[in-house]
């Protein structure tokens, strides 16, 4: 992987969490024990994993106007611009989670299609981006396949973790991808199969020089580019929440090739940097830096 820049066009969430005993049913109502309100989303987690691992990530995202400052001031204690943040006259996406004692999760998101860009805003984008550009991407805002067809023409590394899974993914060019990083479930939901080696079979037959990451949780992962396998275990955790473990994993990874590293220290580093969040609550400000993950 080239060292240049790192861009991410995604979106941030306010996450708003509720702590139960246990998640409530259809026609039942219940206190929560404590709320808490904090920034996540993929685009947000992956963007400060990157950050907390070393890069200097240039980040595209819109967010309602009345958020704006809350957002600017949380990236900028991170270490990340916010020159690149649009305010809108609209709903900043969100998240209504349960959190239960065990740190099982029940969420129910709001999306807004406002916070993804026009075919224009993304010309604008699209054309500063060039040859060893790194492009990180995620399914929550529109046009992602369009974003990926144009970038692969300039010349990007494109790095892409397609959740949440909903529309035609299988419509999408995810043979232009150069890094495609899925868990087990988002992969038995693009691949149609469901065994662990069969999935990863699917993949290799569909996208044969597109670099597969199966996340497998507290069992570590896989990487495969054609006929090349690697294992990674998992490193131990008492798990309380998992919300950015994923986009931890997905930032560290990327960050580590980015850096010139091979792919079993980016898979070890990753892993270690995913066990360290499952330790906490919380989503983006959590994420640990570098040397901490050392």
């Amino acid at each position: 992987m080239n060292r240049n820049r790192i861009i991410c066009i995604g979106a941030v969430n306010l996450d708003r969490t509720y702590h139960v005993s246990k998640a409530v049913s259809i026609h039942e109502a219940a206190i929560c024990q404590s709320f808490s309100q904090s920034w996540g989303g993929k685009g947000l987690n992956q963007v400060v994993a990157l950050c907390c691992a070393g890069e200097d990530p240039i980040f595209y995202a819109k967010v309602d106007k009345r958020d704006y400052e809350s957002l600017c001031s949380f990236l900028q204690n991170k270490g990340i611009s916010c020159g690149n943040i649009t305010k809108i006259d609209s709903f900043t996406n969100h998240g209504v989670i349960q959190m239960m004692e065990d740190g099982g999760t029940a969420i129910l998101g709001a999306a807004n299609p406002e916070v993804s860009f026009s075919k224009k805003e993304l010309e604008n984008i699209l054309k500063e981006l060039g040859q060893g550009d790194v492009l990180v991407l995620q399914n929550e805002i529109e046009d992602v396949p369009y974003i990926i067809a144009r970038a692969k023409a300039a010349g990007c590394t494109i790095c892409l973790n397609p959740s949440p899974i909903c529309g035609k993914l299988d419509a999408w060019p995810l043979e232009l991808t150069d890094y495609l990083i899925v868990n087990e479930a988002e992969g038995r939901k693009i691949t149609g199969k469901e065994r662990q080696e069969e999935i990863l079979l699917e993949f290799r037959r569909k996208y044969p020089d597109t670099a597969v990451v199966l996340t497998l949780g507290s069992d570590g992962s896989i990487y495969q580019k054609g006929s090349m396998q690697l294992v990674q275990s998992g490193y131990p955790a008492e798990s309380i929440d998992t919300l950015a473990a994923g986009d931890t994993f997905f930032g560290y990874f990327i960050s580590a090739l980015h850096q010139g590293e091979g792919i079993s220290h980016a898979l070890d580093i990753a892993s270690k940097a995913a066990a360290i969040v499952v330790e906490r609550r919380g989503a983006a400000e959590i994420i640990p830096v570098k040397e901490e993950v050392n």
